[in-house]
């Protein structure tokens, strides 16, 4: 299962039920309130009937990340996705850098890259340290198997 590092980094939506990119359902059994009226009910027997498809999750909420990918998910996708953001971390922390060093002060003032927040400028550019970087390549890289 994908760290809880990912899951801190990339969870920004929670809640009761979530449809995961793999187009299973994932729900929070373990939460009593906040149903609607049999809703609860009709996907707990769903889950008897298509336990492939309903996954039930002795959890208060479930989390679902800007991807698409649910907390609890038996998919594997965040494991998926995690083992490309290590296995190329070096080429996306370059990437990061050459944006943000192509970027000029007027355009800088006017609005950050698509995608790249003032925190990630500044977290980006932090790390672009020559001690920071061999210290992040030297992190053993997942198989790509």
């Amino acid at each position: 299962m994908a760290s809880e590092a990912f899951w801190a980094a990339f969870s920004d939506n929670g809640g009761l039920v979530r449809d995961c990119i793999c187009g299973r359902t994932v729900f929070a059994s373990g939460h009593d309130g906040g149903w609607e009226i049999g809703e609860q009910e009709e996907l707990l027997r769903k889950a008897t009937e298509k336990p492939d498809k309903y996954i039930p999750i002795a959890e208060d909420g479930v989390s679902q990340n800007s991807i698409g990918i649910v907390w609890g998910c038996p998919c594997g996708s965040a494991d998926r996705h995690e083992a490309f953001l290590n296995n190329h971390r070096t080429e996306i922390m370059d990437y990061y850098r050459r944006v943000i060093n192509a970027e000029t002060p007027e355009s800088a003032a006017r609005s950050p890259p698509a995608g790249i927040g003032q925190r990630d400028k500044a977290q980006c550019l932090k790390s672009s340290s020559p001690s920071k970087t061999r210290e992040l390549a030297s992190f053993p890289r997942q198989s790509r198997g």
